[in-house]
């Protein structure tokens, strides 16, 4: 709860239109450590992808960096997936690592990828993603 109510109130800086869109629709986010920098990563309810910022020190929330993560194996999350689920991210060893749950246009079975996010030179990297089977997923 009390990394909520953070969130909110993180998410509130700029200007009052905007911050109550992006707060209203975010439901997935996390703030941690990555390479000594201080990383928030969320999803929001209006699109597939998934946020990744530096936030700047003092700053109150406020991100200097930005990196919207939407593919995979040069696939968009916009619109060569049905869905695209965050199903668990943590931040691990230098690290945000991400299980995502994707499910293609077609009718076939789900994929699952595991995704490394680092920080180099303070800015975010590509993610590094491995496709995985379910069973190697983890997922809740």
């Amino acid at each position: 709860m009390k990394k909520a109510a953070i969130l909110l109130l993180v998410l509130s800086c700029g200007s009052t239109s905007a911050a109550e869109s992006t707060i209203s629709s975010v439901y997935k986010a996390d703030t941690g450590e990555v390479s000594g920098e201080t990383v928030r990563y969320y999803q929001t309810l209006d699109s597939p992808c998934i946020f990744i910022q530096i936030l700047k020190p003092g700053s109150k929330g406020k991100a200097f960096f930005t990196k919207e993560f939407c593919s995979v194996f040069g696939k968009s999350f916009r619109d060569g997936y049905a869905s695209v689920a965050l199903d668990d991210a943590r931040f691990i060893d230098d690290t945000l690592d991400l299980t995502l749950k994707l499910t293609p246009l077609e009718l076939i079975d789900d994929e699952f990828f595991k995704c490394s996010v680092t920080v180099r030179n303070e800015e975010i990297v590509e993610p590094v993603c491995l496709k995985v089977d379910a069973s190697h997923a983890n997922v809740h």
